[in-house]
């Protein structure tokens, strides 16, 4: 059954299309792979394909503008022609074949026509495509395709993730080194006029009105006009919290409560 011409398709790359017959017999690494998966295929449009007919039997023939999508009208983004050779290529199974079943050059074979060859048997277009993207050998290609993409979405999260580690230690060390800065300053001047660090109370969670000492009253203060400090505080404070609520907690479970 002939498949009508979806509208308004746009050639994918123009005229700097990238050519499926420059990835025959190539072997690729893992950064080509990832790079070659996300292009585009070279789908162009009607008007282009038009030109490129040529005389099988009677009759002039061409590559149909319809062989690039499904019944459903979404696209076979497997499918790639090359504008040099005037054939069509199985991307996947370019990429994610084995070389061995690649096997030799030859176009009865249609694993063999798709990946090295190049198909271009435009009187049965319709049905050998549809069985080469039937067949076991594409099959296996597109699950190879996306363990291969999964992996490396993976690995992507794991190196940002990495990245987000190493930015949060950086930014807690120089956070740590500006507090330090502020505790042993606080600490010089306070040596300097010989005054007392002690007070009543030194849990920054007690009484806010018990005097906590000129150290600690001290800092506090800072932290009125400095958000190092007030952030440090704060964290401080948090900390004395959790371990009070734990230390209730247990001392809960000796009484047997």
């Amino acid at each position: 059954m002939l498949r009508r011409n979806p509208p308004g398709f746009v050639n994918d790359g123009g005229n700097e299309t990238n050519d499926p017959t420059l990835l025959v017999g190539m072997k690729f690494g893992i950064e080509d792979k990832e790079k070659l998966c996300k292009n585009e295929p070279c789908q162009p449009p009607e008007s282009v394909l038009s030109e490129r007919k040529n005389k099988i039997g009677e009759r002039n023939r061409y590559c149909s503008q319809a062989v690039f999508f499904h019944e459903d009208q979404t696209r076979c983004k497997w499918l790639s022609y090359s504008l040099s050779k005037d054939r069509l290529f199985c991307l996947p199974c370019l990429l994610f074949s084995d070389e061995c079943l690649r096997g030799e050059n030859t176009c009865h074979n249609q694993g063999n026509a798709f990946t090295n060859a190049g198909y271009l048997n435009w009187k049965k277009q319709y049905s050998n495509i549809t069985k080469h993207e039937k067949s076991e050998s594409h099959i296996n290609a597109k699950i190879a395709q996306v363990v291969f993409l999964q992996g490396q979405s993976i690995y992507s999260c794991l190196k940002q993730q990495e990245k987000t580690e190493i930015l949060r230690r950086k930014r807690e060390v120089v956070a740590n080194c500006s507090i330090m800065e502020r505790v042993v300053d606080t600490v010089a001047h306070l040596g300097k006029q010989g005054l007392a660090f002690r007070g009543h109370r030194e849990s920054l969670i007690d009484d806010p009105e018990a005097n906590k000492g000129t150290f600690l009253e001290s800092l506090n203060y800072l932290s009125t006009y400095d958000i190092t400090t007030a952030n440090h505080l704060e964290k401080v404070r948090n900390q004395q919290a959790m371990s009070r609520r734990k230390g209730r907690k247990k001392g809960a479970k000796k009484d047997g409560v």
